[in-house]
């Protein structure tokens, strides 16, 4: 997986919070006697609004993207041999990172640049970082995250960050998808 396809992981994980922006700046006043529509009225929230429930459509069809890329190529094997729940990384994303935004006004146009900009130094850092699997919108969809040590019959893979919609266990067998060196998507043979 290159960068083009963490970076819209990326993207993905902000489904939530373009939903929170279209909640924050819907206004009602902007939709009524649309066909009387004036340019004077209008505000940079009602740009925002509209923006968001754009950003949204394209978070869905990514996730859809996603589910797609992680169907096929998936028919190698391997045992996990310890794993445990790292599932705290996504509320971590979001408590850090989505929920700060609540707060913010959207009321000026330099305000909603820095908001912009703050949102492109995170991407930036979790796409370097390989933190892009902390992705509070996958989990909604059920994805669970683990830290994982898994093998196969040639070799040992430590301390890899796993994701995957299935329970997993220690002795339980996977189809793989390495999505990076570090991250891996795994599927429960047992589960299919």
């Amino acid at each position: 997986m290159g960068t083009k396809e963490q970076s819209q992981l990326y993207v993905l994980s902000l489904y939530f919070l373009f939903l929170m922006i279209a909640v924050l700046t819907f206004r009602v006043e902007a939709f009524t006697n649309l066909y009387e529509w004036n340019f004077n009225k209008f505000r940079i929230e009602d740009l925002l609004f509209a923006l968001s429930l754009v950003l949204m459509a394209i978070c869905e069809y990514l996730r859809r993207q996603f589910e797609r890329y992680l169907s096929g190529g998936v028919g190698d094997t391997l045992t996990v041999i310890e794993c445990r729940g790292e599932d705290y990384e996504n509320l971590t994303f979001l408590a850090t990172y989505i929920i700060p935004f609540a707060g913010m006004s959207f009321d000026t146009i330099n305000k909603v640049v820095a908001y912009v900009l703050l949102l492109v130094v995170i991407g930036v850092i979790f796409i370097k970082t390989e933190k892009y699997y902390a992705n509070p919108t996958l989990a909604i969809f059920g994805y669970r995250l683990y830290k994982a040590d898994l093998s196969d019959s040639n070799s040992f893979y430590s301390s890899i960050m796993v994701i995957s919609k299935s329970e997993l266990n220690a002795g339980s067998n996977v189809h793989y998808k390495f999505l990076s060196d570090s991250v891996c998507f795994v599927r429960e043979i047992n589960n299919e």
